[in-house]
């Protein structure tokens, strides 16, 4: 199922901001460059820079932190 984010943003603002989050995690696991740049200059634009440096401090934690510790 697709979303778009863009539309969503206007109908959902909640589901919205809970989408934008799990996606950027889905597409860096995925090594999905392009796309994981284009949400993450969702949070910029929205002025979330906050929630971005939360949402990746937790999947460096999740993701790289397993298996290196002092990267996080």
């Amino acid at each position: 199922m697709k979303v778009n984010l863009i539309e969503l943003k206007e109908k959902d603002p909640a589901a919205y901001g809970l989408t934008r989050a799990s996606l950027i995690q889905k597409l860096i696991r995925r090594s999905q460059l392009e796309e994981a740049l284009w949400v993450t200059k969702l949070f910029i634009d929205d002025k979330h820079e906050k929630g971005l440096k939360r949402r990746l401090l937790q999947i460096a934690a999740e993701d790289i932190g397993l298996v290196c510790p002092q990267a996080i």
